[in-house]
């Protein structure tokens, strides 16, 4: 499976965001922070004001501050940074479902920022390479068995004949 090399224009300066994973297990102390374990993956959703902290969504659909030197860029594929901003989607509708349908203001920017960046993406694969696509059922298998013509009258005459015996 490939996916075509991001291009990115000197004079677009929208990077598309990676896949940052944790390097060390951190415990969030502030209520804009987030607790995680090594290993725990994010995308970045925003700016913030310290360079020392992102601000990220994980993959259960949390949003905080991260500390910078806590995380690493995660190489990956297309096709894999679309499912992780699958699950960040469907993990932040849970996430509102649980609370009667409402979203904060953060979870809607943090929607609509992945969003863009799922489009991003996404034109980075080509179709048949994109999660979410099936692939086409084989053909029938055929068999030995072959059942012979039958012209329309002799269906016939063996339909009435079948039903005559009943």
């Amino acid at each position: 499976m490939y996916c075509r090399p991001l291009v990115i224009d000197v004079a677009d300066h929208r990077a598309i965001t990676t896949m940052l994973r944790s390097l060390y297990t951190y415990k969030g102390t502030h209520a804009r922070t987030l607790g995680f374990q090594a290993g725990e993956r994010f995308v970045e959703v925003g700016t913030s004001r310290d360079p020392n902290w992102l601000h990220v969504m994980s993959e259960r659909g949390i949003i905080g501050y991260v500390p910078k030197n806590y995380v690493t860029n995660d190489e990956t594929d297309a096709v894999a940074m679309l499912e992780f901003i699958d699950g960040c989607l469907e993990a932040t509708h849970l996430n509102a479902s649980e609370r009667g349908g409402n979203y904060s203001r953060g979870e809607q920017e943090a929607l609509q920022k992945l969003v863009d960046l799922r489009q991003k993406w996404h034109a980075r694969c080509p179709p048949a390479t994109a999660p979410g696509k099936r692939p086409a059922p084989p053909p029938p298998q055929t068999t030995d068995v072959v059942m012979p013509a039958m012209s329309v009258e002799a269906a016939v005459v063996t339909s009435v004949s079948y039903l005559a015996l009943w």
